[in-house]
């Protein structure tokens, strides 16, 4: 991992564009005058017919199998569960379909959840009738497995499997442990003997305090340098498997954190915070004048002392990946209706060493380095149903050969970087429902041969730079039905031999075009897409770049802004006559290109210095 995070760090401090990178969009924005072409009618019908196949998901995007139903389950190798989560349920004599419809209607994934599973949930499962299910062992009854899927697909439960999964999930419940002391040294010790199934209950208290330096360097990698560094790293370590810590507040200081190494590891009902650095105090001499008996004296002593300590105080700490609030490294975890609030300049939630990690239902509130990172290969994160918002860093990144999945989320307001990176080959991200919004950077940044397919999505308001932008020979992005609007530069931005493909997309009311592409073997196809009302051109494509519109509708100030008349001097003589538009659609230099089918542009269409135009 350390050499990855070698990888990582000049790359997340050099991922701010450089000023010629910065100007790189705009520099392409020449005026130009261009013919005026009619690509004649709306082609919907013909994007159907010609990319209904042809726009199909890459391999490593491929469509996941179909979920099981309560008709097509005949056994406990039809449920989606590991071998864990099916004994308990396996040993009380419960069918496949129970276990179905705990997956199905509560969200069971591990036996940890079955401490969480209170009784009225339980009997919100049953059936509306008594319906013949399973038998002991987990085998068929009289019904046979036909009969308890039945049983599931009439509308719930019998009786009887009621009664067996509440003594089920009383059990688990009952295996509780509920430290009081609210000290973190005490939690500590507590999770460092813990050799089985067991449920932490923190009872709602707030657990804070020192806790013994963790010497060992696990906290982060080696050649740290300066701050605090992994030697002096204080952990609230959870090595056990089959630990649930849930229901409480752990409030660490900057130099703490919790280091999750054990496997199937759940953390639910949890507020996770770093308290801030304490400030340096005021020199010597600030405190001596203070004490004079000379309260003028005082004041200006007091005033050049605090002067003295902001000119000798440190620069800012930079942004560290190395270290996390919480970090899960080697294991699995699930956090559920979490919050983590850190401050601090390093990583809210830091996942590697081939571990995976779920956040459903959680925060990540005003982290001051990055929000979500994942690095290295077998790392996987799945984010779904979660806010990241106000970090310092980026708010989702992932790199290193990992792959995230993300659902129904929201990345916001990126203080620094981008909302979403993805980095590095090997490196894959699958969003559906995603709103990235106010980043400073690309809302969604690719680059080093990574991979991103964002579905029902919105890309909105880049304070700098551009709703998506792909960088690099091999980064791939796939966008289908997403809205990229209202950014400081382009909605979609393809350079350096990168490709792009938009489906169904929106893009509207951007600061420069919809798209811009730049540079030898750069290419975006666009089909079925809306350009409009961008402030520049809908596509240009410059520098050797590729474009290929099909069955898209390109327009440019909306129809009901009337265009700026002549100025009028005071002396009644016509002022200067305002340029005519852009052109909407521009192939500029040297070996670009852009192929135009089926398309609709209520503009002008110009080829420049070399560009081709094909209509």
């Amino acid at each position: 991992m350390s050499a990855a995070l070698d990888m990582l760090g000049p790359s997340l401090r050099g991922l701010r564009t450089t000023p010629a990178d910065a100007a790189g969009e705009a520099s392409a924005l020449t005026s130009c005058e261009g013919a005026s072409a009619d690509a004649g009618p709306s082609a919907s019908q013909h994007v159907r017919e010609r990319h209904g196949a042809a726009l199909g998901l890459p391999s490593h995007f491929a469509e996941p199998p179909p979920k099981p139903t309560p008709s097509t389950v005949r056994s406990w190798d039809d449920v989606p569960l590991q071998e864990d989560a099916k004994e308990p349920l396996k040993a009380a004599s419960l069918g496949p379909h129970v276990g179905l419809a705990l997956v199905r209607d509560l969200g069971y994934s591990s036996a940890l959840d079955l401490a969480l599973i209170s009784d009225e949930q339980i009997q919100a499962l049953r059936a509306a009738a008594p319906v013949l299910g399973s038998g002991p062992g987990g085998g068929p009854a009289a019904g046979g497995p036909a009969a308890g899927a039945a049983a599931a697909a009439g509308g719930g439960l019998k009786p009887l499997e009621i009664a067996r999964l509440v003594a089920v999930c009383r059990a688990a419940r009952e295996a509780r442990v509920s430290p009081r002391s609210g000290s973190l040294q005490e939690l500590a010790d507590l999770l460092r003997v813990l050799n089985k199934a067991v449920v932490v209950d923190l009872g709602g208290l707030t657990f804070s305090g020192p806790l013994k330096p963790h010497t060992s360097g696990g906290g982060g990698s080696s050649g740290n340098s300066g701050g605090t560094g992994a030697a002096q790293q204080q952990l609230l370590r959870i090595s056990g498997n089959n630990v649930t810590l849930v229901n409480g507040h752990l409030h660490l200081r900057p130099d703490q954190a919790l280091q999750v190494t054990g496997r199937n590891v759940l953390l639910s009902d949890l507020t996770i915070e770093a308290a801030r650095a304490v400030p340096s105090s005021f020199s010597a001499s600030s405190s001596s004048a203070s004490t004079s008996t000379n309260p003028n004296v005082a004041t200006a002593g007091e005033a050049a002392g605090a002067a003295a300590a902001a000119a000798a105080a440190p620069a800012p700490s930079p942004q560290r990946v190395d270290i996390g609030l919480v970090s899960v490294l080697g294991g699995t975890a699930r956090l559920t209706r979490c919050r983590l609030v850190n401050p601090c300049p390093h990583v809210a939630l830091l996942v590697g060493g081939g571990a995976r990690a779920e956040l459903w239902h959680s925060e990540v509130a005003g982290s001051g380095g990055a929000g979500v990172l994942a690095l290295g290969p077998g790392v996987v994160v799945a984010v779904h149903h979660c806010r990241v918002a106000d970090t310092a860093g980026t708010c989702v990144h992932v790199g290193g050969g990992a792959s995230a999945v993300l659902s129904s989320s929201e990345l916001l307001r990126s203080g620094l970087f981008c909302g979403l990176v993805a980095q590095g080959p090997g490196s894959r991200v699958e969003a559906q429902r995603l709103v990235v919004d106010g980043a400073t950077e690309s809302n969604v940044f690719v680059e080093q041969g990574a991979g991103v397919l964002l579905q029902d999505s919105r890309l909105t308001h880049s304070v700098e730079r551009q709703g998506l932008q792909a960088r690099g020979r091999g980064s791939v992005a796939e966008l289908q039905r997403c809205v990229l609007s209202g950014n400081g530069q382009s909605g979609a931005y393809v350079l350096s031999g990168a490709a792009v493909k938009l489906q169904g997309c929106t893009l509207q009311g951007n600061g420069i075009s919809g798209l811009m592409a730049g540079g030898s073997g750069s290419r975006a196809q666009l089909a079925g897409c809306q350009l409009a009302a961008n402030a520049g051109a809908g596509v240009h494509v410059v520098g050797g770049a590729e474009a290929e519109l099909d069955g898209c509708e390109v327009t440019g100030a909306p129809a009901d802004q009337p265009a700026p008349a002549p100025a009028i001097s005071a002396d009644g003589a016509a002022g200067e006559v305002p340029p005519p538009p852009p052109p909407l659609i521009r192939a500029q230099g040297e070996g670009s290109r852009v192929v135009v089918r089926a398309t609709k542009c209520s503009g002008d269409v110009a080829a420049l210095e070399g560009g081709i135009v094909d209509m």
